[in-house]
Parts: structure tokens; sequence; C-alpha cells
């Protein structure tokens, strides 16, 4: 029932935070701006996540980590309701209150799960984290009739409706609720704000920190350029192209949880190596695909990526909550959590970049070089410190 919880709550803030990208042809005809605008929602709410996550060990200190859930739901709800005001200011504004409201959840969610399931950290962390696509899949269901119906504002007010609602039954039904008393201190108090302090702690979690750039930046590309690649350079056509990221992306969806129970068996350690050799090699495969690849090879090659590079997630936050006491879950789940969002947000413009300078085919292998180098970096300085 507390993993169902989590679940159900990942999944609705995902929505939230998916919506207005569906949404975004609408409101960029509306309010005049220009197309190539939308690509700084992203940048710009998960920049403000980063700020949520850093803050948020602070506010498990005071706050215990459901009820902090629950009010990041309901904060995310009041910003898809200023989201649909109709106006620039409101657009912006709604975005840096979903952004916020986005980045405490890793750690409240994560605490949760390290108290109610410590002996299943990988793959309880995997299913928390498959809310992630679910929500975006929902989202990209649910959003455009509604928008077909009501127009995008009146979609705004009945999503954030819809969410108040689910944090209501969420508050009243689940039995985390009437569990979670006084919030016990997540460390004692010091004096000022010390951001990351627990990441930089610790030498093996700065390795941790470290490779997760890397990983949310190769995911984010993956996501961001491979239908651009798949319709420009390989030559196929754009349904087959979404359908194969769409497949891609569901396999993760799935897969990412039986990363998950091989983290718990063989060590979360040797897993996240597993992934970044994985989607390394992908990388470098997707560089070398040409004009006439059969259809096996291509789906075969994007599907391994698709499931290595969506699958570290979870994984990531077990080994890193490996590392502290359960007490402190939370908090270092959220400052692992700000290393991803900085990886997610910097890794398109720096494709982007090298694809410039060189080509997409040498982004693509270049990437997978990196990544590979990152990994290599993590498992070496791992290699006499099992998890």
């Amino acid at each position: 029932m507390v993993l169902t919880a989590t679940v159900l709550l990942q999944c609705l803030m995902s929505f939230a935070i998916f919506a207005p990208l569906v949404m975004a042809p609408a409101v960029l005809d509306t309010l005049g701006i220009p197309a190539n605008w939308v690509g700084l929602y992203a940048p710009f709410a998960y920049g403000c996540a980063i700020i949520g996550s850093i803050f948020s060990g602070t506010l498990l200190n005071y706050v215990s980590p459901w009820r902090l859930s629950l009010a990041c739901l309901a904060f995310a709800a009041s910003g898809i309701f200023v989201f649909g005001f109709e106006t620039r200011v409101a657009v912006a504004a709604g975005a840096m209150i979903m952004g916020l409201s986005y980045g405490p959840i890793t750690a409240a969610g994560s605490s949760i799960i390290a108290h109610a399931t410590p002996g299943n950290l990988g793959l309880s962390m995997s299913i928390r984290q498959a809310g992630v696509p679910l929500g975006a899949s929902l989202a990209g269901f649910l959003v455009p009739p509604l928008i077909k119906a009501f127009g995008w504002p009146g979609a705004c007010v009945l999503i954030g409706v819809a969410i108040i609602a689910a944090a209501i039954l969420l508050a009243f039904l689940s039995p985390l609720t009437a569990r979670e008393g006084i919030r016990e201190r997540t460390s004692a108090p010091s004096g000022g704000f010390r951001p990351l302090r627990l990441v930089f702690s610790s030498s093996r979690l700065q390795l941790l920190a470290f490779v997760l750039v890397f990983f949310a930046a190769l995911q984010n590309c993956f996501a961001s350029f491979l239908s651009v690649y798949l319709v420009n350079h390989v030559g196929t056509d754009l349904v087959f192209a979404g359908f194969v990221l769409g497949l891609s992306h569901g396999l993760g969806m799935f897969t990412r949880i039986l990363w998950g129970a091989l983290a718990d068996r063989l060590g979360a350690r040797f897993v996240l190596g597993l992934l970044g050799i994985s989607m390394a090699i992908a990388s470098a495969l997707m560089g070398l695909l040409e004009p006439g690849t059969s259809t096996l090879v291509l789906v075969t090659i994007v599907a391994v990526f698709g499931t290595a590079v969506t699958g570290w997630n979870g994984v990531a936050i077990a080994q890193a909550t490996h590392l502290v006491p359960t007490r402190l879950a939370g908090p270092v789940a959220g400052e692992i959590a700000v290393f991803a969002y900085v990886g997610f947000i910097a890794g398109p413009p720096l494709f982007t970049f090298v694809a410039g300078a060189l080509d997409i085919q040498r982004a693509f292998i270049l990437a997978g070089g990196v990544c590979a180098a990152a990994t290599v970096i993590f498992l070496f300085g791992e290699r006499q410190r099992p998890t």
C-alpha cells in the first residue's frame, strides 16, 4: 500500500510537469510566442526543480515525507491553475511553481520507501520511478482531448481540480497519513544553509553524483534527438520514428523494474556500471546507423538504448540511500537529484553544439564515449569499496 501510494503520487507529479509540454502548440498560438521558445520550458522548470531539491532536506527536518509529498502535489496543482491564466507572465510563473514543487518529491518519496522497504530498495525505488513515464504517457493521452473540448485554459482548470481531488483522496485513504506522527529530524540542527552537504561529505556519493550528470544528459539527448535523427539522417518516416521512440520508453517503464530487482541481487553499483556501458555502446551504435539499415537492427539498437538510458533512476537512488543511515535517505536522494537535473538541462544544448560543429552521427558517438569514460571513472573509484 505504501509503494502504491508513492507510485500514484509520482505519476500525478509527472503528469503535472509534462502537461504544459503537451499543451505547448495551443499555448504558443494563443500568446503569440515563437515556436522555438518551447525548448525553454524544460530547462526553466527543471532549474526550479533543482532549487526545490536543494531545500528538500531542510523541509524534511520539519515536515513528514508523506505530508511534504501531498503539499508538493497541491502546490503543483496551483501551478497548473496559474499556467492557465493566458498571459506570458502567468505561463512563466506556473512553470516556476510546478518546477519548485517537483524538486522535493524525490527526497520525500525516497524517505518513505527507505523506511517501509529497507530490504528491497532497488526494486522499490525503481517501481516508484516508473510513475514518471507513466505520468508522461497519461499526459500525452489525456491532455489533447481536454484541450479540444475546453481549450487549454479550461484544461488547466480541470487538471488542477483533478490533482487537488487526488491529493485529498490520498490524504484520507493512505495509511501513511495516520502513521506519520511528529517527524524526527533528519539531521542535527546546523548553523546556516549548507547545500549538498551530504554529497560533498562522501567520496562515494561524489562519484555517484558525477556519473549521474552524464546519465541524465544522455537520457535527455536520446529523448530530444532520436526522432529528428531517424527522419533526417536514417530516412525513416515520422510515424515510424515516433513509434520507435514510444516503444523504447514503454519498454523502459517495465525494464527499470527489472534493473531494480537486479540491483537488489547483484548490487546497485554493478547494475549502474552495466547500464552506463550499455547506453554508451548503444549511443555509439546509433551514430553508425545509415540509410537502408534493416528495421530489425535499428529497432534493436533503439530498444537497448531506451531501456538502458531510462533505467538508472531508481537504482541510483537506491545506491545513494545505501550509503547513508535510513533517516538521511530522503535528503541524500534530493541532493543526488540535483546533479541529475543539471545533466538533464545541460545535455541537449551541448549535444546541439557538437552536432553543429561536427555532425549528429559523431555527436552520438562522442556522447557514448563520454558516458563510457564517466562510467569507468565511477567503477574505478568504487572498485575497492563494494556496496
